[in-house]
């Protein structure tokens, strides 16, 4: 009989590391878990309490959390911004969705439209007046729609047929948030045909970067696939990624089916007021990296406790370096 080796030493546990380890390993947990970890034992809290512990095991934390949050809004207010159009026209569509009504959808690519073109003239330095810039933004939205319809057209071809049978009222309007982008002749006969005055050579001389063949590729990437992959990311009402958040911090504007202009019938955004600032939020938190988001975007809360320990923030309770954190970590854009 082959003998045992009775020489195997014993596993190491979590208490016979060095400090140092012990933070570590704290610091990749949620805080919630790290504050149920002081419960465990003494020992475990007097780690968690240890001076310096507390430095080593919540700047992580924090730092995680903060980088989150950044990387949320990168796609929306980085500065210089690393998007094209297309690309930043559909990250304002992953947060507020394609819609069967077409003047819902309109709504993101109108907004993203603007802050692109402010971005990226601001980049290039280019000053105009509002009629100027007016007319530059409805020449960006015509470039803009034909992506977005290519996208519903690709991955959402059931709209087209529902879309045939609502009545928008303006039928210009509606030529233009439902563009021929059957084929890719079809794509470049409208950039190459752009109303409003803006060719796309004047477009790029303003600072846009708006060259035809790489619009084609994006237009090519979208129909084939490429971009998203089999499944898109953009949701399509109804769904629950468009549903109003529950733990609203910040007024956004959303939209919501069961509300719209009772006298047209064309459905409208509303603003969902929230019930803090931004200034509000990074003073509780003490974290100076939260930028505001925007007109549209707001923040929210993923869950009833942190929300619950929010308010009582606001309403003086003064906050345990933890909880701070574990707040931060709840934080996310809407």
């Amino acid at each position: 009989m082959a003998s045992t080796n009775t020489n195997r030493p014993a596993p190491i546990s979590f208490l016979d590391l060095p400090l140092e380890m012990k933070t570590q390993v704290l610091s990749n947990l949620p805080a919630r878990e790290v504050q149920a970890a002081r419960g465990i034992c003494s020992e475990m809290r007097d780690v968690i309490d240890a001076t310096g512990s507390q430095v080593l095991i919540l700047n992580p934390m924090r730092a995680r959390a903060e980088a989150k949050i950044d990387e949320e809004l990168r796609a929306l207010m980085w500065y210089p911004c690393p998007l094209s159009l297309r690309d930043y026209v559909f990250s304002f569509q992953k947060r507020r969705g394609i819609w069967k009504h077409p003047l819902k959808t309109r709504f993101p690519i109108r907004v993203a439209s603007v802050q692109w073109a402010k971005l990226k003239m601001g980049e290039a330095e280019t000053a105009v007046d509002q009629q100027a810039f007016d007319r530059i933004i409805n020449s960006l939205f015509s470039i803009a729609c034909l992506f977005a319809h290519a996208h519903d057209q690709t991955y959402y071809p059931e709209l087209k047929a529902l879309r045939a049978n609502t009545n928008t009222g303006f039928p210009r309007l509606r030529a233009l948030l439902m563009p021929n982008v059957s084929n890719i002749d079809e794509f470049f006969s409208s950039i190459d045909n752009l109303p409003f005055g803006f060719s796309l050579k004047e477009l790029t001389k303003l600072g846009l970067p708006l060259d035809r063949q790489e619009l084609g590729a994006s237009y090519t990437e979208i129909i084939e696939k490429r971009v998203f992959g089999p499944t898109t990311a953009i949701p399509c009402a109804p769904s629950a990624r468009l549903a109003i958040p529950p733990y609203v911090l910040t007024r956004m504007v959303v939209f919501d089916e069961r509300q719209g202009n009772v006298t047209t019938g064309n459905p409208l955004p509303f603003i969902q007021p929230g019930i803090c600032t931004v200034t509000q939020i990074r003073a509780i938190l003490d974290v100076n990296s939260i930028p505001e988001p925007g007109n549209v975007f707001g923040f929210c809360l993923r869950t009833r406790w942190a929300h619950s320990l929010f308010v009582s923030a606001l309403h003086g309770r003064v906050l345990a370096e933890w909880q701070k954190a574990a707040i931060l970590e709840e934080l996310y854009l809407f």
